[in-house]
Protein backbone atom coordinates (compact mmCIF):
# COMPACT_ATOMS: atom_id res chain seq x y z
CA UNK A 1 0.00 0.00 0.00
CA UNK A 2 2.80 2.32 0.90
CA UNK A 3 5.01 1.81 -1.93
CA UNK A 4 1.36 2.67 -4.56
CA UNK A 5 1.19 5.98 -3.07
CA UNK A 6 4.69 6.44 -3.23
CA UNK A 7 3.95 5.87 -7.34
CA UNK A 8 0.82 8.18 -6.99
CA UNK A 9 3.10 10.70 -5.66
CA UNK A 10 1.25 11.33 -2.29
CA UNK A 11 3.46 10.55 -0.44
CA UNK A 12 6.89 11.20 0.45
CA UNK A 13 10.47 8.95 -0.56
CA UNK A 14 13.92 8.92 -0.08
CA UNK A 15 15.51 11.47 -3.09
CA UNK A 16 18.67 9.95 -2.16
CA UNK A 17 17.31 6.50 -3.56
CA UNK A 18 19.82 5.76 -6.61
CA UNK A 19 17.01 3.58 -8.88
CA UNK A 20 13.77 5.16 -9.00
CA UNK A 21 10.47 2.73 -9.24
CA UNK A 22 8.34 2.69 -12.26
CA UNK A 23 5.55 5.15 -12.03
CA UNK A 24 7.57 7.49 -9.33
CA UNK A 25 6.97 11.27 -10.41
CA UNK A 26 10.01 13.26 -11.09
CA UNK A 27 10.69 16.80 -11.72
CA UNK A 28 14.16 17.28 -14.43
CA UNK A 29 16.01 19.46 -12.58
CA UNK A 30 19.18 18.81 -15.23
CA UNK A 31 22.54 18.41 -15.14
CA UNK A 32 25.07 19.13 -17.70
CA UNK A 33 23.98 15.84 -20.27
CA UNK A 34 20.50 17.31 -19.79
CA UNK A 35 18.69 19.09 -22.93
CA UNK A 36 17.13 22.36 -21.72
CA UNK A 37 14.12 22.15 -23.57
CA UNK A 38 13.57 19.38 -20.87
CA UNK A 39 14.57 21.44 -17.51
CA UNK A 40 11.79 22.30 -15.07
CA UNK A 41 8.91 19.08 -16.51
CA UNK A 42 7.46 16.79 -15.18
CA UNK A 43 7.18 13.09 -15.95
CA UNK A 44 6.98 9.22 -14.84
CA UNK A 45 9.96 6.95 -14.10
CA UNK A 46 9.00 4.23 -16.65
CA UNK A 47 12.50 1.93 -16.43
CA UNK A 48 16.43 2.28 -15.62
CA UNK A 49 19.14 1.24 -16.97
CA UNK A 50 21.79 -0.43 -14.87
CA UNK A 51 25.16 1.82 -15.60
CA UNK A 52 25.61 5.22 -15.60
CA UNK A 53 22.27 6.04 -13.10
CA UNK A 54 20.18 6.65 -16.79
CA UNK A 55 16.17 6.50 -16.35
CA UNK A 56 13.41 6.29 -18.81
CA UNK A 57 11.20 9.25 -18.23
CA UNK A 58 7.80 9.67 -20.15
CA UNK A 59 7.18 13.54 -20.46
CA UNK A 60 4.62 14.47 -22.59
CA UNK A 61 2.71 12.35 -24.57
CA UNK A 62 2.34 15.75 -27.39
CA UNK A 63 6.16 16.10 -27.86
CA UNK A 64 8.01 14.17 -31.21
CA UNK A 65 9.56 11.75 -28.33
CA UNK A 66 7.37 10.82 -25.35
CA UNK A 67 9.86 8.84 -23.53
CA UNK A 68 13.79 9.90 -22.87
CA UNK A 69 16.49 8.92 -20.96
CA UNK A 70 17.85 11.20 -18.23
CA UNK A 71 20.25 10.52 -15.70
CA UNK A 72 19.16 9.86 -11.98
CA UNK A 73 21.08 13.23 -10.66
CA UNK A 74 19.16 15.13 -12.80
CA UNK A 75 15.87 14.13 -11.47
CA UNK A 76 14.07 14.90 -8.27
CA UNK A 77 11.11 13.22 -6.78
CA UNK A 78 8.42 15.41 -6.39
CA UNK A 79 4.31 14.43 -5.01
CA UNK A 80 1.22 15.46 -6.98
CA UNK A 81 -1.29 13.29 -7.43
CA UNK A 82 -3.41 15.00 -9.83
CA UNK A 83 -0.47 15.17 -12.28
CA UNK A 84 0.64 12.16 -11.27
CA UNK A 85 -3.02 10.71 -13.00
CA UNK A 86 -2.58 13.10 -16.11
CA UNK A 87 0.65 11.50 -16.89
CA UNK A 88 -0.96 7.96 -15.72
CA UNK A 89 -3.35 8.51 -18.47
CA UNK A 90 -1.42 9.75 -21.28
CA UNK A 91 1.47 6.60 -20.60
CA UNK A 92 -1.79 4.63 -21.17
CA UNK A 93 -2.85 6.24 -24.26
CA UNK A 94 0.54 6.43 -26.26
CA UNK A 95 1.66 2.38 -25.02
CA UNK A 96 -2.31 1.63 -26.61
CA UNK A 97 -1.22 3.72 -29.67
CA UNK A 98 2.27 2.06 -29.84
CA UNK A 99 0.52 -1.12 -29.60
CA UNK A 100 -2.02 -1.02 -32.02
CA UNK A 101 0.77 0.60 -34.58
CA UNK A 102 2.58 -2.34 -34.35
CA UNK A 103 0.00 -4.45 -34.93
CA UNK A 104 -0.82 -2.37 -38.32
CA UNK A 105 2.68 -3.17 -39.20
CA UNK A 106 2.65 -6.78 -38.65
CA UNK A 107 -0.51 -6.43 -41.01
CA UNK A 108 0.84 -4.65 -43.62
CA UNK A 109 4.09 -6.55 -43.98
CA UNK A 110 4.30 -9.22 -46.64
CA UNK A 111 5.62 -12.35 -45.28
CA UNK A 112 8.97 -13.51 -47.37
CA UNK A 113 9.55 -16.85 -46.50
CA UNK A 114 7.97 -18.29 -49.22
CA UNK A 115 9.24 -15.69 -51.81
CA UNK A 116 13.13 -16.64 -50.63
CA UNK A 117 12.38 -20.10 -50.93
CA UNK A 118 11.21 -20.14 -54.05
CA UNK A 119 14.11 -17.70 -54.98
CA UNK A 120 16.53 -20.43 -53.99
CA UNK A 121 15.05 -23.14 -55.85
CA UNK A 122 14.83 -21.28 -59.07
CA UNK A 123 18.43 -19.85 -58.88
CA UNK A 124 19.38 -23.70 -57.96
CA UNK A 125 17.90 -24.77 -61.14
CA UNK A 126 19.78 -22.31 -63.75
CA UNK A 127 23.06 -23.87 -62.14
CA UNK A 128 22.12 -27.06 -63.78
CA UNK A 129 21.96 -29.00 -66.84
CA UNK A 130 20.24 -32.01 -67.97
CA UNK A 131 22.55 -34.07 -70.54
CA UNK A 132 22.20 -37.73 -71.54
CA UNK A 133 19.52 -38.63 -68.75
CA UNK A 134 22.40 -37.44 -66.01
CA UNK A 135 22.22 -34.35 -63.80
CA UNK A 136 25.72 -32.58 -64.68
CA UNK A 137 26.24 -29.38 -61.81
CA UNK A 138 28.01 -27.01 -63.52
CA UNK A 139 31.11 -25.19 -62.04
CA UNK A 140 28.76 -23.48 -59.38
CA UNK A 141 27.17 -25.85 -58.30
CA UNK A 142 29.84 -25.80 -54.97
CA UNK A 143 28.57 -21.57 -54.29
CA UNK A 144 24.97 -23.20 -54.81
CA UNK A 145 23.22 -23.79 -51.08
CA UNK A 146 20.80 -25.69 -52.01
CA UNK A 147 23.20 -27.90 -53.22
CA UNK A 148 25.47 -28.10 -50.24
CA UNK A 149 22.57 -28.85 -48.09
CA UNK A 150 21.65 -31.79 -49.89
CA UNK A 151 25.40 -33.31 -49.69
CA UNK A 152 24.74 -32.63 -46.07
CA UNK A 153 21.60 -35.24 -45.59
CA UNK A 154 22.30 -38.76 -45.24
CA UNK A 155 21.38 -41.29 -48.12
CA UNK A 156 18.69 -42.82 -46.03
CA UNK A 157 16.73 -38.79 -46.16
CA UNK A 158 17.38 -38.53 -49.82
CA UNK A 159 16.21 -41.86 -50.56
CA UNK A 160 13.05 -41.15 -48.88
CA UNK A 161 12.41 -38.23 -50.53
CA UNK A 162 12.44 -40.39 -53.97
CA UNK A 163 10.29 -42.57 -52.56
CA UNK A 164 7.67 -39.53 -51.02
CA UNK A 165 7.69 -38.07 -54.71
CA UNK A 166 8.31 -41.05 -56.74
CA UNK A 167 10.81 -40.83 -58.32
CA UNK A 168 12.90 -42.91 -60.18
CA UNK A 169 16.22 -44.36 -59.18
CA UNK A 170 18.12 -46.88 -61.36
CA UNK A 171 19.64 -50.27 -59.39
CA UNK A 172 23.18 -49.96 -57.63
CA UNK A 173 22.11 -45.84 -57.79
CA UNK A 174 24.98 -43.78 -56.32
CA UNK A 175 24.41 -40.81 -53.92
CA UNK A 176 25.60 -38.31 -56.21
CA UNK A 177 22.77 -40.01 -58.62
CA UNK A 178 20.08 -39.44 -55.72
CA UNK A 179 20.65 -35.52 -55.15
CA UNK A 180 21.04 -35.26 -59.15
CA UNK A 181 17.66 -36.76 -59.54
CA UNK A 182 16.20 -34.48 -56.79
CA UNK A 183 17.59 -31.09 -57.95
CA UNK A 184 16.27 -32.28 -61.36
CA UNK A 185 12.79 -32.51 -59.60
CA UNK A 186 13.22 -29.41 -57.91
CA UNK A 187 14.40 -27.87 -61.42
CA UNK A 188 10.56 -29.24 -63.04
CA UNK A 189 8.69 -26.07 -62.08
CA UNK A 190 5.78 -26.55 -64.61
CA UNK A 191 4.92 -29.46 -62.52
CA UNK A 192 6.04 -29.12 -59.08
CA UNK A 193 5.31 -26.58 -56.63
CA UNK A 194 8.22 -25.62 -55.38
CA UNK A 195 7.38 -24.57 -52.23
CA UNK A 196 4.92 -27.65 -51.54
CA UNK A 197 8.10 -30.11 -52.60
CA UNK A 198 10.25 -28.29 -49.78
CA UNK A 199 7.62 -28.29 -47.21
CA UNK A 200 7.09 -32.31 -47.75
CA UNK A 201 10.57 -32.72 -48.22
CA UNK A 202 11.84 -31.22 -44.53
CA UNK A 203 8.66 -33.29 -43.27
CA UNK A 204 9.61 -36.56 -44.75
CA UNK A 205 13.47 -35.69 -43.37
CA UNK A 206 12.48 -34.87 -39.62
CA UNK A 207 10.69 -38.47 -39.75
CA UNK A 208 14.07 -40.47 -39.91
Amino acid sequence: MDQEKIFQGIMPVNNNIATLSPYTLVKVVGNNRTKSHWIGKVGLVVGHHALGGWHKVFLDLNSTKPIVKIQRNALKVVYCHEKWENLVNQLRQYRRWISEKSKKQVIQKKPKAHHSISLAVSDLAKSFIWEKNNWSPTSTRHTCLSYDCLERLSDTSLEKYCIQFSLPLEKGYKRQQLINTILYHFQQSFSVNEEDTIVNFLSMVMKT
